[in-house]
């Protein structure tokens, strides 16, 4: 069920994820000289997942599917980083505020939504528990 005040929600093994934030952008916007391939490739993911101020931490990627067109190299046309919050990582904590993490993936342009079904999908078995970030009260 999507609330008022989220951008959208997702559900995976875990729970239910609510997107808090996003960025997107085109994948090869910027190349300036000659074209994709593996190196620009592997450069475009690790720039994904490298930590940014405001992204609030680690970020899970989610591989991207390559493709490859002739002898080119191709990612998925749209780059994604979403924030999300979700269920709590540890037992009941009395002083659990919320669990985050940033997730990034590369996915296909959608115009009915945010994240674009097939990258759902791939999300679907994300491991939460291990990856993302219980908040306390004490914390903040």
């Amino acid at each position: 069920m999507k609330l008022p005040f989220e951008l959208c929600s997702i559900t995976i093994s875990a729970g239910t994820l609510r997107m808090q934030q996003i960025e997107m952008s085109l994948t090869y916007d910027g190349l300036i000289e000659g074209g994709p391939g593996e190196r620009v490739n592997d450069m475009l993911v690790d720039f994904l997942t490298r930590p940014q101020p405001g992204r609030g931490g680690n970020v899970y990627e989610v591989p991207p599917a390559r493709t490859v067109e002739g002898e080119t190299e191709l990612l998925p046309p749209v780059r994604c980083i979403g924030f999300f919050r979700g269920p709590c990582t540890t037992a009941h904590n009395p002083d659990w505020l919320y669990t985050h993490l940033t997730i990034g993936w590369f996915q296909q342009p959608y115009s009915t939504g945010l994240i674009h079904p097939d990258a759902v999908e791939q999300m679907r078995d994300l491991p939460w528990r291990d990856v993302a970030t219980d908040v306390t009260w004490q914390e903040l």
